[in-house]
């Protein structure tokens, strides 16, 4: 890991990121609450704060901000096909929008399997031996759709879009 830049400005800046950090990192934030951040860089040397770029984390659904240069100019989300439908103009995004990927992190996503501990099923193993009826995540969960969407290049139907949209903001309840 690299070492910071010395001097008294960059460790305000670092007292900032993790105060930043402790408050969107407050466990009983629910999804959709204020969780993400915005960091910008610019210059404070005058009687007014100037942005030079401004970086987010959060939903793909930035993509329609960070188009319009509007806030900010660059984000860190997920997930990426969510991104793909904004770059091509289909699913959520009825036209495509002029974004360029600059970088990938690669993530590994888990899944996890959960079942009442009154099957007696200790492994995937048992699920097979037992032939117990398996369901198999929610077909209608409104991600899921939207990831359909992104895989293909007809757009969504807007029913399907409006569900999506108005889904995302109650993905936890």
């Amino acid at each position: 890991m690299e070492l910071l830049p010395k001097g008294a400005n960059f460790v305000r800046a670092k007292t900032l990121w993790e105060i930043g950090l402790h408050l969107a990192g407050n466990p009983a934030t629910p999804y959709g609450g204020n969780r993400d951040m915005v960091v910008t860089v610019g210059s404070g040397s005058s009687a007014t704060f100037r942005p030079w770029l401004r970086l987010a984390t959060g939903s793909a659904i930035l993509a329609e901000q960070v188009a319009k240069g509007n806030g900010v100019e660059l984000a860190f989300v997920n997930p990426s096909a969510l991104l793909t439908q904004a770059y091509r103009g289909v699913g959520l995004f009825p036209a495509p929008l002029p974004l360029r990927i600059i970088a990938v992190y690669p993530s590994w996503d888990r899944f996890v399997f959960m079942i009442h501990p009154r099957t007696g099923i200790r492994s995937l193993a048992d699920i097979k031996a037992k032939r117990y009826p398996r369901i198999m995540g929610r077909a209608s969960h409104p991600l899921r759709r939207a990831v359909r969407c992104a895989s293909s290049r007809a757009p969504c139907p807007r029913r399907a879009r409006r569900r999506v949209r108005r889904g995302h903001q109650s993905v936890a309840r």
